[in-house]
């Protein structure tokens, strides 16, 4: 919404959209100077709090992640997903929202065999049957619903979850690039908020 309502360009701020599958990439892309600014998921907050990036502002509380599962594979519920293979985005809130609906079901990590792969991967290979869940977010959610219909299955969401924590997005960038840059992370986040408030 900031960039369609020209809210950077009334901050004096062009902003040039990348796109990356997962937080952990975003990082190490911000400390290469490849890119300035990066929005994260809750996932990669812990190599914030490592001091590999700096959060500068808020965005939001998530409700996108989740995991799924293809029925025909005989999943029905949570605890089905024992001795099941199981796509995960380590480091993300994909490995995250995976060990809350493993913890709820009274398993662990051991009791499923895990596939790392970036949330693209995994949805290929949900839909052709290579894993038998995934630990995903949406949009790739909307897709697999799509395309397994009958056989989709949620299992757990950020939303079965929120009594217990928050799932929060922020925007950050490279420890030195704040340093440096104060009034252009202060004008980011100006345009950022004008957005969130249109958005309500």
């Amino acid at each position: 919404a900031a960039i369609d309502q020209g809210y950077f360009e009334e901050v004096g701020i062009t902003v040039e959209p990348e796109q990356f599958q997962k937080g952990p990439a975003e990082i190490t892309a911000l400390q290469s100077g490849d890119i300035d600014i990066a929005q994260i998921g809750h996932g990669a907050h812990s190599l914030c709090i490592q001091g590999e990036a700096k959060v500068f502002a808020f965005d939001q509380l998530s409700k996108a992640d989740a995991v799924v599962a293809n029925k025909s594979k005989g999943i029905e519920k949570a605890a089905d997903l024992k001795g099941k293979t199981v796509g995960v985005a380590a480091g993300t809130s994909s490995e995250i929202i995976l060990q809350y609906v493993l913890e709820d079901a009274g398993l662990t990590k051991d009791d499923v065999t895990l596939t790392e792969m970036d949330v693209s991967g995994m949805t290929t290979a949900l839909i052709s049957g290579q894993i038998d869940a995934a630990a995903t977010w949406s949009p790739a959610t909307v897709t697999l619903e799509q395309e397994l219909g009958d056989d989709y299955l949620v299992l757990g969401t950020n939303v079965d979850y929120a009594d217990k924590v928050a799932f929060p997005g922020s925007y950050i960038c490279a420890v030195d690039y704040a340093e440096k840059n104060a009034e252009i992370l202060a004008r980011f986040s100006a345009a950022i908020m004008k957005a969130h408030v249109y958005r309500a």
